[in-house]
């Protein structure tokens, strides 16, 4: 991957991307449909005389790019060099004059006269450098500083390795090529040769020339010119060994002698193979004896470069450049951050680290000033010579010179390194400002019993768990998965409650009333529960206790409750219910609206009751069951509901003009971030959110006005002392903002007079709008001409306010003026010279500080407040309050078409089966910073529909470029057409009751420690969506069955959690949760991540006593090995004495152990070292059948290997632990467990594999399979089966077993007791390198999977009746998919099938971090249809960069045994003998014109198809 720069400012970058084996695709950014675009594809393969003979390649092709854009070059099949020019700009600027939306025939203020367009390439051609003597290429780079592009190359003069440095070394070299693109020439400008042969990467340069980095050494090389640095003292010379002489017939032994001539030279560089350049480098890092290979580089500035070293530590090099040259190199050891897979620079101060063992990390560095660095050092610089102390640096744990705040070994402390200052001795500060949760790689995995993520909590809902090993090292952990959310039960009460509110109340003249958290904000004060059996409703005072109100107050408890919540700073309470709306302070009535007085009599009808409503402080909007709906608003000053005239009146204009505009759904937007109105301010002044936003905080709110009709005065800013009403400052939620005032503009004559009109008109009290006359004369309903957007300002905006602002259009003018600007965040991406929002850094606040400080959730004042509208023929708009101002409108868009823009509609009408679909709920909702500080959750608003049909919509706001609005469809990671809306079994409801409708609600800070926002779906199938990063994360809730009531709850009992209701195990009740506990929810999957200081590499769980053994390994201090034995091959002494002393130069060595873990806590309760240089390779927990007894044992078996070197044999163990039950200390106490050792047994080969069968242990022994029964003492083989080379997996269904051979593919042995025998079934034949295998049981057939080192998954069934399988010799191949990672391990679990088959599909685990599983499908009709359905899938929509999935999967036809896969020897695979779910599963996110088409392509339907994926869902839903 690479990025092609624009060459000028009016191009945006491009990016590069290369695939196997030669192909490449260009992409860059489409504002407009806010996606990558595929701008060009270039295909290499065609030509056959590219490859000059090879078949294949095991390096995949690379792309560079010139740093200044004017080329790229892509590296295919080691020795060709693809090169493409990039194309000027001039003729591809795209002239924007043609689209001029305001009518003056040139471009609008502010806005540029053309569209940027993005860097693209040209024709390509092919360069042959074995032509120009370039072989064997390992990397390539543009330098930088040259007029022409000029490509390094760095390759391979003669082939040579390790052991052939004595007739062969520093065989690589460098050629600078001049490459000229147009006349197609590329001349050879200079070259270096000598380097070191282990040299792998050429780091360019800023300044010019390159750096080469090798294992011991770091060179630099330009034209005329190179130096180099030593880091390691193996890059140097040593002494040259005596020659080993050996005296057949003398008294010491030639086994003897060679050991002791191995333990002189352990850790010796012979002279003639150092690499000749360390000679003319400096010397003065290698005693740091720092490992280089495979390091990557990030450029922190001109002169220093981070390497990102294999052990996870930083090594920062600093060069001294002189004349553009580098003079002098200098490194330092700094911090340990976890290996890092790649690294990249985000403007002049963010690093990003990527990494596949650990977390990657967002690193913020500053550099320093050198009066600070002097400072602290005092006289200048410190000494830069390296002391005897920092030698072992790289080996050892200490941190860098100058890092003054240990980098943290445990999750905790990484969590609290990430808020602390990192400060390096180079005048560089780092510090860990954001990390990206990594669970790769995954080693192994065990399901387990369900357990509460509490400490001290013994709930244990919710389906099985999934711990896994992941990381390595330091950052090793233990990750507990659950694609479920499960929380944290805390009281169920039994009730029949069809839905739950949680209110506040506050004194609106003391401001008591409430209890205040500081954390969680203010307690609930009062509960309201609606009852479906009886239509009534239950009040609940919400104190220390829970108990309910005997008198209710005022509050209506005759009657179920459509929604309930708090207006007016939550002084107020409104309960709605089906017939009326009840306003409450605390206990007593403030307002009593019934239907009749808010509808006006002449169109209120006895049948027409409140459907449903939704809150939006200050406002409250009905919507009616005749598909009518009224805007009401709370006054600060009467302390009470009014109508809105001007809204109602557009509200029911429509309907009355054309009944099919009926409104289905209705829902308000509170603009908390300002993004929304930041957007129209922005196309109101004809200017992009870039630009609009510097200016307007330079200039103040007068430049942030929205374009509102009637708006042609100027503001100004008063200055904030000024006195009076209409000219004085206004108090809002968050502070003190300066007023507006009008300023007489060209025409202000007419506008003073209209003025004077409206104050005229104000002071005579001229009589309002007949829309809610009746409604005034009864007495319940205040009117008044306008309200504010919001209702948080100050009281002070009534009679002077109201002299300026009588009229509609001014007061409409005065409320958008006052938007705020402080809290505005832009939607375009920073500049990369500037600090991204939210991540600024200051010396005059501690990250400590900024952790207290928490989250920035203030309101801001006088927020915009929307309302979106959905009506029976698809149309959705979307109005800016009060003065109901379209802003966005779209038809059809039931269609769920992929982008909403505005005036749009669909392309395609709607079917005549879908005409009746309808969107029944809306939700327009944006989230602010919570889990991470200063970083909005969910800044851009997020649009959700819910069908009729129980289809799920979701969108995401997006300003384009010229035009207002538009939304982009975004897939979540679920099922969007469950039927979320289906009603959950229960009571009958009353037949009086109504049965509310609002199935999403939003929730903020939910959970203590992490603050979530989002939306809870309500259903049978209840969902999460949670904001995090940017987007929403969906998470399914299986616990609670069908919820049908959602509320946020927070009091001293229950902070910061929830309160669901529904039905769960046929069983009504309320429950008081709160959010899981140490468990992070903005990953696809809620995760645990639990440090373990040490790389985990096996798991298993061990039912009896419900806890966890884990193989761990660590660094620990060296174990002395044993003696060798005397008298024994002089080769294998000679191995065993070198590798006994290496091991004893290094200064840690890894150690492993077994350890017990008890889950909840996932704290270690015992465990068990192991010996020296023994290496725990499986563990299983077991029953075995005790010969002697009968009896069935619980054990846990660990087999082990104990290599010492590569000449010497190695030897294996079997252990026995036994875990017993202790008495518990106390009533309370947890139980204890005592583990024992019962048993080891040493056996001549690693154990590999080791499991269970009918009361016997299997062992795999290295290429042998054994069958051993346990006496109680002792093992005793009773069967064994030699394998080729070495066993690698081992799986046993009943009393078949299949196991792989790591480079034989795979076995098929049934156990036979009579006669206890192993009898071979059948093999492969293909040869496969076997990583992992597993039974698939689909009722009575069973199938076998194998996953090879070709990264395939491979589907083998067994037959001795088809004369393929060679009378069943011979297994029967039925697919094969391209996996594209390996495969580490399969577990078996059931599918959850309707009907009564047994079937179990196999869950798996990859090296990259990855989960995914293979079922059998549910019956045979499924087969056909799924198989039509992945054809069409393939050409249905666009495919990312270019990619082919069906293409993709089908790679294992080309795994030949050079790249460890398995070469298939007879009939071709089919291809769709394993369907590929995930194309599969694209169907249900396309648009329902494109599904129809699809459905008729695969004579089927959509329904069936959409329900045929339900199926798979809920039948593989195991976690």
């Amino acid at each position: 991957m690479a990025v092609l720069r624009g060459r000028s400012s009016s191009q945006k970058d491009a990016l590069l991307l290369t695939f196997r084996d030669a192909k490449l695709s260009v992409l860059d950014w489409d504002d407009n449909a806010h996606t990558i675009h595929t701008s060009s594809l270039h295909y290499f393969e065609g030509d056959p005389s590219l490859r000059m003979g090879r078949t294949v390649f095991p390096m995949g092709p690379k792309v560079v790019t010139d740093p200044q854009g004017r080329c790229a070059a892509v590296l295919i099949f080691h020795t060709q060099l693809a090169l493409l020019p990039a194309m000027e700009t001039e003729g591809l600027e795209l002239d924007l004059m043609m689209d001029d939306p305001y009518g003056e025939g040139v471009e609008g203020p502010g806005r540029a006269s053309t569209e940027l367009v993005s860097a693209t390439v040209g024709n390509s051609y092919v360069v042959n450098l074995a032509k120009m003597g370039i072989k064997k290429v390992r990397d390539v780079v543009f330098l930088h500083k040259y007029n022409e592009p000029v490509l390094l190359i760095l390759h391979e003069v003669e082939p040579t390795w390790p052991a052939r440095y004595r007739d062969a070394k520093d065989t690589m070299a460098l050629a600078a090529l001049s490459v000229n693109v147009v006349h197609k020439r590329h001349p050879r400008i200079w070259e270096a040769s000598g380097l070191p042969s282990d040299t792998f990467r050429l780091v360019p340069v800023l300044t010019g020339g390159a750096l080469a980095l090798s294992q011991n050494m770091i060179t630099y090389h330009t034209q005329g010119a190179s130096s180099g640095l030593v880091v390691n003292s193996h890059a140097l010379p040593g002494k040259v060994p005596e020659k080993l002489e050996i005296d057949v017939e003398g008294d010491v032994l030639p086994a003897q002698l060679a050991a002791e001539h191995a333990a002189k030279y352990p850790d010796n560089v012979h002279p003639e193979s150092a690499p000749a350049m360390a000679a003319t480098s400096d010397h003065s890092a290698a005693q740091l004896m720092l490992d280089l290979s495979a390091a990557r580089h990030v450029w922190l500035s001109k002169s220093s470069v981070a390497l990102l070293l294999k052990s996870g530590r930083l090594l920062l090099a600093h060069l001294t450049i002189e004349a553009g040259m580098v003079k002098q190199m200098r490194v330092e050891p700094s911090l340990n951050l976890g290996v890092a897979s790649c690294g990249c620079q985000l403007g002049s101060n963010l690093v990003f680290l990527g990494s596949c063992l650990a977390n990657s990390l967002l690193v913020h560095v500053t550099h320093l000033q050198e009066s600070k660095k002097r400072g602290r050092d005092g006289d200048g610089f410190r000494d830069t010579a390296v002391s005897s102390k920092r030698a072992r640096l790289e080996a050892t744990d200490a941190p860098g010179p100058g890092t003054h705040v240990s980098t943290g070994d445990k999750e905790e402390e990484e969590s609290k390194q990430s808020k602390q200052a990192l400060v390096t001795d180079r005048l560089l500060s780092f510090k860990v400002v954001d990390k990206l949760m990594g669970i790769g790689p995954m080693r192994d995995m065990a399901i387990g019993d369900p357990v509460s993520s509490a400490p001290g909590s013994h709930d244990r809902r919710g389906p099985h768990q999934l711990v896994a090993c992941s990381g390595q090292g330091k950052h090793g952990a233990l990750t507990v998965l659950r694609r479920s959310l499960v929380p944290e039960l805390i009281v169920q009460v039994p009730q029949e409650v069809k839905g739950v509110w949680a209110v506040h109340h506050a004194d609106a003249q003391t401001d008591t009333g409430m209890q205040l958290d500081v954390q969680g904000g203010p307690h609930h004060s009062f509960m309201l529960m609606s009852h479906p059996s009886s239509a009534e409703t239950k009040v609940l005072e919400t104190g220390d206790a829970m108990n309910q109100l005997t008198d209710a107050g005022a509050f209506v408890t005759d009657a179920p409750t459509i929604c309930a919540g708090n207006i007016l700073k939550h002084t107020l309470i409104v309960q709605v219910y089906p017939t009326g709306v009840k306003v409450v302070a605390g206990l007593e009535e403030v307002q009593d609206l019934p239907i009749q007085d808010i509808l006006p009599s002449m169109e209120w009808r006895p049948q027409v009751v409140i459907a449903a409503a939704c809150i939006a402080d200050p406002y409250l909007l009905l919507h009616f069951s005749d598909g009518s709906a009224v805007l009401l608003s709370g006054d600060e000053e009467e302390g009470c509901l009014i109508g809105q005239d001007a809204a109602n009146q557009a509200l029911q204009a429509d309907i009355n003009a054309d009944p099919t505009l009926r409104l289905t759904a209705a829902t308000l937007y509170r603009d908390n971030s300002g993004w929304l109105h930041q957007v129209q301010s922005a196309h109101s002044a004809h200017l992009s959110p870039a630009q609009s936003e510097p200016e307007a905080l330079a200039e103040g709110p007068a430049q942030m006005t929205p374009g509102a009709e009637g708006y042609d005065g100027v503001v100004e800013v008063e200055d904030a002392g000024l006195e009076g009403g209409q000219e004085g400052v206004t108090q809002g939620a968050t502070g003190v903002q300066p007023a507006v005032k009008q300023e007489k503009t060209d025409d202000g004559s007419q506008h003073m007079q209209e003025e004077q009109q409206t104050q005229a008109a104000s002071s005579s009290g001229q009589a309002p709008s007949t829309a809610v006359k009746d409604g005034l004369q009864a007495g319940n309903l205040k009117e008044q001409d306008e309200v504010g957007p919001s209702g948080e300002a100050d009281a002070q905006t009534s009679t002077a306010s109201e002299a300026i602002f009588g009229s509609e259009s001014a007061k409409t003018e005065h409320d958008s003026r006052q938007q705020p600007t402080a809290d505005r965040m832009s939607s375009e991406p920073p500049d990369a010279s500037q600090e991204l929002p939210g991540l600024a850094f200051t010396d005059n606040q501690t990250p400590q500080e900024e952790e207290e400080a928490g989250p920035s959730n203030q309101q801001v004042p006088n927020v915009q407040t929307y309302i979106v509208l959905c009506r029976e023929q698809g149309i959705m708009q979307i109005f800016a309050l009060p003065e109901m101002q379209l802003i966005f409108s779209y038809s059809n868009v039931v269609e769920g078409p992929l982008l909403l823009t505005q005036g749009g509609s669909s392309p395609t009408p709607l079917a005549a089966e879908q005409a009746q679909t309808h969107v029944t709920e809306a939700r327009l909702e944006s989230f602010g910073p919570t889990v991470v500080p200063g970083v909005p959750a969910c800044n851009r608003p997020v649009l959700l529909l819910l069908l009729s049909d129980g289809t799920l919509l979701t969108y995401q706001a997006f300003h384009p470029p010229h035009q207002p609005l538009a939304f982009r469809r975004v897939p979540l990671d679920w099922t969007p057409h469950m039927t979320l809306t289906q009603e959950p079994p229960g009571p009958v409801p009353h037949p009086n009751a109504v049965q509310p409708t609002d199935r999403m609600q939003r929730f903020d800070n939910l959970g203590e420690g992490s603050a979530w926002s989002g939306i809870f779906i309500l259903g049978a199938k209840p969902l999460w969506l949670l904001a995090s990063r940017g987007k929403l994360v969906a998470h399914p809730m299986e616990v609670e069955g069908a919820v049908a009531g959602f509320s946020p709850f927070h009091n001293p009992s229950c902070p910061q959690g929830f309160v669901t209701t529904g039905m769960h195990d046929k069983a009504c009740s309320l429950n008081i949760c709160q959010m899981p506990a140490e468990v992070q929810l903005g990953t696809p999957w809620p995760l645990q991540r639990v440090a373990m200081q040490a790389t985990p590499h096996r798991v298993t769980f061990y039912p009896e006593a419900g806890l966890y053994v884990v193989l761990l390994s660590k660094d620990g201090p060296h174990k002395e090995w044993l003696e060798a034995e005397e008298g024994g091959d002089m080769h294998a002494a000679y191995s065993y004495a070198l590798a006994k002393e290496s091991a004893k130069i290094k200064p840690k060595e890894a150690g492993y152990e077994v350890r017990l873990i008890r889950p909840g806590t996932w704290k270690g309760i015992w465990s068990h070292a192991l010996g020296p240089a023994e290496d725990a390779l499986c563990v299983k927990a077991m029953q075995l059948k005790n010969a002697k007894t009968g009896e069935s044992e619980p054990v846990v078996a660990v087999g082990t290997c104990q290599s010492f070197g590569e000449d010497y044999p190695g030897t294996g163990r079997v252990l026995f632990f036994q875990i017993t039950r202790k008495p518990a200390e106390g009533s309370e106490a947890e139980e204890q467990w005592a583990t024992n050792m019962i048993y080891s047994r040493e056996f001549r080969g690693p154990v590999t594999n080791l499991t269970s069968l009918e009361g016997y242990i299997i062992l795999t022994i290295g290429n042998r399979l054994e069958t051993h029964q346990w006496t109680g003492s002792n093992l005793l083989r009773t069967a064994f089966f030699d394998a080729p080379i070495l066993i690698s997996s081992l799986n046993v269904v009943k009393t078949y077993i299949i196991f792989g051979d790591v480079h034989k593919g795979i076995y098929f042995v049934n156990y036979r007791d009579q006669g206890k025998q192993l009898n071979l079934l059948s093999k492969d034949f293909d040869n496969s390198d076997i990583s992992a295998t597993e039974f698939v049981i689909n009722g009575s057939q069973l199938h076998f999977l194998a996953a090879d080192e070709g990264l395939n998954v491979r589907l083998f069934r067994y037959s001795n009746k088809t004369a393929l399988s060679w009378k069943g010799q011979k297994l029967l191949p039925l697919g094969c998919l391209h996996t594209g990672h390996r495969v580490t391990r399969f577990l078996q679990q059931r599918v959850n099938s309707t009907d009564a088959i047994n079937r179990h599909a196999a869950v798996f685990a990859t090296q990259a971090g990855s989960l995914g599983y293979i079922t059998p499908l549910l019956n045979e009709s499924m087969e056909p249809l799924l198989q039509k359905l992945q054809r069409q899938m393939v050409v249905a929509q666009p495919q990312p960069a270019g990619l082919n999935p069906a293409a993709f999967r089908r790679r294992f036809q080309r795994s030949s045994k050079s790249l460890a896969g398995g070469q298939h020897f007879g009939k071709p695979l089919p291809a769709e003998g394993i369907i590929d779910g995930t194309s599969v599963f694209d169907y249900q996110h396309l648009t329902r014109s494109q599904q129809a088409v699809i459905a008729k392509a695969c004579d089927s339907k959509p329904s069936a198809i959409l329900n045929v994926l339900t199926q798979l869902t809920n039948a593989n839903a195991f976690f």
